[in-house]
């Protein structure tokens, strides 16, 4: 799935460095003719489809990290028409204040402005997708909701965690507690107890919880 999400990333950066550079290029060419009524049409048309789909893929699928980029890309797609749809307008407006030596040059211009203000879209889904495939530290919202959860379960059973680490790919979600307890405090039922009430407590994020529990009775200095 991060793969996925890194190979939509990439495509969708490509569709807007190509679509950046035609603008550049229309505008060193002179700028081009637009047809107003037409270009404005079509933009809040596309713009709408395209905003009416990513609504409902993020209907369908509202966990599903390939969902939320096909939302991004459809939410991208949007802002690019409606870009399209203001570049008419603004032609429109230049026609009637006699600006028309700026005409051929709105649409192009805009068009490689919304490129800009969307470059950190590609970047957050490639970025993110990246760093669960190199298993980097899961989210920072995650984070703090295994930490909660650990620090619930372990309050109840008065267990003292020295350390919590964590990583995401995917639906998947790893969680590893390494916790001191008193010399025949705990049996092997007792870890079992513990690591099921973990993953009860984490299920509310929608992943598929791996939970790892390490009890040890040396603290973390006498274990080196």
């Amino acid at each position: 799935m991060p793969m996925a999400i890194v190979v939509q990333g990439a495509a969708l950066a490509g569709v807007l460095a190509y679509a950046a550079v035609d603008a550049v290029l229309v505008i060193l060419d002179g700028g081009t003719p637009i047809n107003t009524g037409n270009i404005v049409a079509y933009g809040v048309v596309a713009a709408l489809v395209s905003l009416a789909i990513a609504w409902r893929i993020g209907r369908v699928a509202p966990r599903s990290d390939l969902a939320k980029a096909e939302v991004m890309h459809w939410h991208s797609g949007a802002v690019l028409s409606a870009v399209i749809a203001i570049g008419a307008l603004a032609g429109l407006v230049a026609i009637q204040l006699d600006y028309t030596n700026i005409i051929d040059y709105v649409d192009p211009s805009l068009v490689l402005l919304s490129c800009i203000v969307l470059i950190p879209v590609p970047w957050r889904m490639i970025s993110g997708s990246l760093a669960e495939l190199l298993e980097a530290k899961a989210p920072r919202d995650v984070v703090a909701a295994i930490d909660a959860a650990v620090a619930q379960v372990s309050a109840d059973r008065e267990l003292t965690v020295t350390h919590v680490r964590s990583t995401k790919l995917g639906p998947r979600l790893s969680v590893d507690v390494d916790a001191m307890v008193l010399p025949g405090a705990w049996d092997v039922s007792d870890v079992d107890d513990y690591r099921e009430e973990l993953t009860a407590a984490l299920q509310s994020l929608g992943f598929d919880v791996w939970a790892g529990i390490e009890v040890t009775t040396r603290t973390p200095a006498e274990g080196k």
